[in-house]
């Protein structure tokens, strides 16, 4: 029961995927909380003690039946707790993927707004990428703040909201933008060409997209790196798309975020959504299942 079930799969799954320990921590709580029942109930030897059970016979209608030993009502008891357990880890499953879905569907019009009058000092990490850019010949252009459903594990449950600031920078043409993310070492550079397609390259992670109107690369080396990769890109496909064009302010900067959002935030999303969230949560689903079925012919 402690080692084997949904929220230990899940959790795992969550902190190697994200770094996120919530579910871990949940687990963790509930694990607690059932042992001190189970040794309140039973005695200090619920912590060492075994239950051997003979085979069981077959009814008529194809159920294993437990024969009659001493350790049936603890038996029963797992059984009960395992589909109490299951029932829970659903729910949970259950408002994640809601919010996820939330974050997926909203992805078009959702808008950041400008925070640059606020001067936000970025955190350590995030300066550091800042003065790597600076190198780079980029220079600081503003703050925005984006505001998303929080994925947490009760952030659904309580319809908790998270604020995330990037910081905009620009190179020296004024042609390619870099947004630094506070979530974590992450840095988006992008360029807009004449025609509407649009180029970018990603240092922390992403999608490698290749289509008619937008080109997604990942860099992971560096961002010196990443900046290589979109000048060689953006070369490429000026030829067949005309010269960028350039990015002077925010206001610039925000009408082409909400033209990319409007056009392939979906898209670059897709990947994530289906690889990161649903699949591990069908598969937590399916465990569970499991666990009740075989938990059945003992309630």
């Amino acid at each position: 029961m402690f080692c084997v079930g949904p929220l230990t799969i899940l959790g795992s799954i969550q902190n190697g995927l994200t770094g996120d320990i919530q579910l871990l921590a949940v687990k963790s709580l509930l694990d607690a909380v059932a042992s001190t029942a189970f040794a309140a109930a039973l005695g200090f030897g619920v912590y060492s003690s075994t239950c051997r059970r003979p085979s069981g016979r077959r009814s008529a209608d194809g159920w294993l039946r437990p024969p009659s030993v001493a350790c049936d009502h603890l038996t029963m008891l797992f059984a009960w707790l395992t589909v109490g357990l299951v029932a829970v880890v659903t729910l949970f499953v259950a408002l994640h993927v809601s919010s996820v879905m939330t974050v997926y569907l909203g992805a078009t019009t959702r808008r950041p707004r400008n925070v640059s009058d606020q001067k936000r000092e970025p955190p350590p990490r995030v300066a550091r990428s800042m003065g790597e850019l600076a190198m780079l010949g980029f220079r600081r252009l503003g703050e925005t703040e984006l505001t998303v459903p929080d994925l947490g594990v009760l952030g659904p449950l309580l319809r908790r909201q998270q604020r995330h600031t990037a910081w905009i920078m620009v190179d020296e043409p004024a042609t390619t933008t870099a947004v630094v993310i506070d979530m974590r070492p992450y840095v988006w550079l992008e360029t807009w060409l004449a025609d509407a397609s649009i180029v970018h390259t990603t240092y922390g992670g992403g999608e490698e997209i290749d289509t008619s109107m937008l080109r997604s690369a990942v860099a992971r080396s560096s961002i010196a790196d990443a900046y290589r990769v979109q000048r060689v890109l953006v070369d490429e496909r000026a030829s067949h798309h005309r010269v960028p064009h350039g990015v002077h302010s925010m206001g610039d900067f925000l009408r082409n975020d909400a033209d990319y959002r409007q056009r392939f935030a979906r898209r670059y999303l897709r990947r994530a959504l289906i690889v990161r969230q649903l699949a591990p949560a069908a598969v937590v689903l399916a465990v569970g299942l499991l666990m009740v079925y075989t938990s059945l012919p003992w309630l």
